[in-house]
C-alpha cells in the first residue's frame, strides 16, 4: 500500500467514527475543472473509491471537464474555498489546494493544458 493509500485509509476511517450515520450517507464528491478554469461538483458517495468509480462511468457528456479531484461532501452549496482532498492526473501536485487556487492555476495554463486533451 502506498502513502496516498494509507492517508485516504486514515481518511475514510476517520469519517467512519466521527458520523456513525447510515453507510449510504455521501461524504465525498467530485470536483471537475473544465480547460478554462470553470468547474462543477457531482457523483457524491459515502467512499472515496465510490467517487472514482462513479466518475470511471460518467460518460461522453463531462468531455469538456477532463480534469477530475475528490472533496469531502459538504451539501449541494460548494464555495471555491473549500479543499480538494485529491486530484487526479496530471495536476496530482495541487492536491490539498481550495477550489480556487486549482481553478486559477488551469486558467492561467489554459494553452498548455488544453493540449493534453
Amino acid at each position: 500500500m502506498n502513502t496516498k493509500q494509507i492517508l485516504r485509509k486514515l481518511l475514510e476511517e476517520t469519517d467512519n467514527y466521527e458520523n456513525e450515520s447510515s453507510d449510504d450517507e455521501a461524504k465525498y464528491k467530485a470536483v471537475l475543472f473544465a480547460t478554462n478554469g470553470d468547474w462543477v461538483t457531482d457523483f457524491p458517495s459515502s467512499t472515496i473509491d465510490g467517487v472514482k468509480q462513479k466518475l470511471a462511468n460518467r460518460g461522453s457528456r463531462w468531455f469538456f471537464y477532463p480534469f477530475e479531484g475528490i472533496m469531502r461532501y459538504t451539501g449541494s452549496h460548494t464555495t471555491p474555498s473549500e479543499v480538494v482532498i485529491e486530484m487526479g492526473s496530471p495536476l496530482e501536485f495541487l492536491s490539498g489546494k481550495t477550489i480556487e487556487v486549482i481553478s486559477k492555476f488551469i486558467k492561467r495554463n489554459y494553452d498548455a493544458l488544453s493540449s493534453i486533451f
